[in-house]
């Protein structure tokens, strides 16, 4: 297998393909992304960064729950995961822009609070959008990941 799939396995295949059964099977907006975010001290997920997730709008408050990981690694569970709130400042069909806060649960990729901090956007319509975030735990703020990809909604 190519070396940045090599930490593909039956946990990353079933919970794709768990979100996209989620997305298509409720209204919430369930997503797998890739993205590249280079090193920091306090968020340690290989290139490339995976993420599955889902979120739902609420006006312009959008809820999420979300695992990052790494597809090229295979020793890297159980990842980053985190559910919180985002409020959307910009919210339209090709543009978001949003500031949020979400709990995580301690792992070894998180070195730091498991309260985390992201601002971010996302640009795209339909089931392809592209996105930029900025992750941190809130005890070290100017330690955290950058990073930006493409994300398929479902």
């Amino acid at each position: 297998m190519p070396g940045f799939l090599a930490g593909v396995g039956l946990q990353t295949v079933a919970g794709t393909a768990a979100t996209i059964g989620l997305g298509l099977a409720t209204p919430a907006d369930c997503y797998v992304g890739l993205a590249f975010a280079p090193p920091n001290g306090t968020i340690d997920i290989a290139e490339p960064v995976g993420t599955l997730g889902c979120q739902y709008d609420i006006n312009n408050t959008r809820v999420f729950a979300e695992h990052i990981s790494s597809p090229s690694k295979g020793n890297d569970w159980p990842g980053i995961n985190h559910a919180g709130v985002k409020q959307l400042f910009v919210n339209t069909d090709l543009f978001d822009v949003y500031a949020g806060a979400s709990a995580a649960i301690p792992s070894e990729q998180l070195d730091g609070a498991p309260v985390l901090v992201s601002a971010g956007a996302e640009f795209g319509e339909g089931m392809l959008r592209f996105y930029g975030e900025y992750l941190a735990p809130i005890d070290n703020p100017g330690d955290g990941m950058a990073h930006a990809g493409v994300k398929f909604i479902f």
